[in-house]
């Protein structure tokens, strides 16, 4: 649905996903191009071992999908690699865990057991982004912000902190929430 929308836009798109399924992943773009006047390549694979060459894309966009991955660190740093310098890397929807978890593996039960879900902390995140020279551009507020317990909720002080670059990264940091970023690889843009 994200590849969708930005074709929609003007973008050209490559949707990239590790399921085929008729009605989500890729088999739902199948949906889209042939109900909407747009195109967009899909690829499946390992996100974890991107079929593309380094430096291919201007962005890549992740939306709900990082904490899929059994190893945070492989799948930033392939994100990195198929970006060109001064890249931007876009992490929406990504559930983040707070400081003070214990475990980032989520464990699920029923028809979703086997799937791999976690709730990396946000400062590993931070730690790959160091680690990949990663510069942070902006990031917006959690769509939790006003539910009991949120930073928000707990008063107007808490409200101007977090209106801030540093105060959303320490909310994020100390209490998790839901985390969208962008991130820009260094270098100079192509």
């Amino acid at each position: 649905w994200s590849s969708k929308w930005m074709a929609m836009k003007g973008a050209e798109v490559v949707a990239f996903d590790a399921m085929e399924h008729p009605t989500i992943g890729l088999g739902a773009g199948a949906v889209f191009l042939k109900n909407h006047d747009i195109y967009f390549d899909r690829v499946c694979g390992d996100f974890n071992k991107l079929p593309f060459q380094d430096g291919t894309f201007d962005i890549v966009v992740s939306t709900g999908s990082m904490h899929h991955s059994n190893n945070l660190s492989e799948t930033i740093s392939e994100s990195v690699r198929v970006l060109k310098a001064g890249g931007c890397l876009a992490i929406m929807n990504e559930p983040v865990g707070r400081f003070r978890a214990k475990d980032e593996t989520v464990k699920l039960k029923g028809d979703q057991e086997g799937i791999n879900e976690h709730e990396y902390r946000m400062t590993r995140y931070l730690s790959l982004f160091r680690c990949h020279k990663l510069r942070i551009g902006e990031i917006r507020e959690s769509p939790l912000v006003y539910e009991r317990g949120s930073a928000y909720y707990r008063g107007v002080l808490a409200s101007l902190i977090n209106r801030t670059l540093w105060g959303r990264l320490l909310s994020l940091v100390m209490w998790g929430g839901v985390m969208n970023i962008l991130v820009y690889k260094s270098g100079p843009k192509t």
